[in-house]
């Protein structure tokens, strides 16, 4: 569930609507949620308050999704969902994106919404067994309905010749993926963020154990790190 408040008075902030499945009159209802969706996993407002981008990390059997709204005013009046992007998601607006199980895609989310370009990041801990990754849109203008996959930030993505949506690939090789003997992977994509003008992006990787990748300590230490681009 997802709840929108007016924070104009932070001493009193006003709850203003409400997000989810089966809301109630008055309020949005996502009525393809399912079990374990996890919605509200992340949230992302653009500057003036008219859109949003929420995560849902555990739909699909934690492929995981996003959803975009749009809002008639930073009252979040006039609410409409704009799109989904997730895999297999072929209606209008749509993104489809070749996620798998496991990738817990909407697990951090971040927006830059202007007039002339919109940009969306979006984290996935969960890909290539927890070395995480994140995903970068690009929208035409403020329009939410045309957007496209620009490219990824994680493990072993390199650029294609001829296909955009691999044209921001970043190859972050140093990422853990989980295994036996240092556990849980980095989890790069844990948090993200984006500058004012969308051309700098931060992103957490929780779990990092550290620039040599191999700690003689037992249990092994999770410092955590941030990854600047």
């Amino acid at each position: 569930v997802v709840r929108l408040y007016n924070t104009s008075a932070y001493a009193a902030p006003a709850l203003l609507t409400t997000i989810s499945k089966n809301t109630g009159a008055g309020l949005l209802t996502l009525s393809s949620l399912a079990n374990n969706d996890n919605l509200g996993s992340a949230v992302a407002l653009d500057a003036a308050g008219t859109a949003l981008a929420i995560g849902a990390s555990g739909t699909n059997s934690s492929e995981g999704a996003v959803h975009l709204l749009n809002f008639g005013s930073n009252l979040y009046g006039s609410i409409t969902q704009q799109s989904i992007i997730g895999k297999n998601r072929t209606a209008t607006h749509d993104i489809n994106v070749n996620l798998a199980a496991g990738e817990k895609f909407g697990a951090s989310v971040a927006f830059n919404r202007t007039g002339t370009a919109s940009r969306l990041a979006v984290g996935a801990t969960g890909n290539q067994s927890d070395a995480g990754a994140v995903y970068l849109f690009g929208f035409p203008g403020s329009l939410l309905g045309a957007g496209e996959l620009r490219g990824t930030l994680g493990k072993g993505f390199t650029v294609a010749a001829g296909d955009v949506t691999t044209a921001g690939n970043v190859n972050v090789a140093a990422l853990r993926s989980t295994d036996g003997t240092y556990g849980t992977g980095d989890r790069f994509g844990s948090a993200v963020a984006l500058n004012g003008t969308g051309d700098r992006l931060a992103v957490g990787a929780a779990l990092d154990i550290g620039a040599d990748k191999a700690p003689v300590l037992v249990p092994t230490p999770h410092y955590g790190a941030v990854y600047l681009f």
